[in-house]
């Protein structure tokens, strides 16, 4: 999570409206967000049953606990709604 210009690792608990959080491979999405940066594709299985993860990307919503599959080397940004 970044707040204040540095990144550090806390608990989802004390993630608060307005955080930018970065969404890593294998981790699993601390709260619902809102993507800015980069590319994921979301396993949303656990939400919708479907079995084919969706593509989400800069400006699209998606909710806690979903599991990224990032689509590039690099980790997706997204800020909490």
């Amino acid at each position: 999570m970044q707040r204040d210009g540095a990144w550090k690792v806390v608990p989802s608990a004390e993630l608060v409206t307005g955080d930018l959080v970065k969404l890593s491979l294998g981790a699993v999405v601390a709260a619902d967000v809102k993507i800015l940066d980069g590319s994921v594709l979301l396993d949303q299985s656990m939400l919708t049953g479907e079995s084919v993860p969706v593509e989400s990307s800069a400006g699209v919503e998606t909710y806690a606990d979903l599991e990224p599959i990032i689509r590039e080397q690099r980790s997706s940004d997204a800020r909490l709604q």
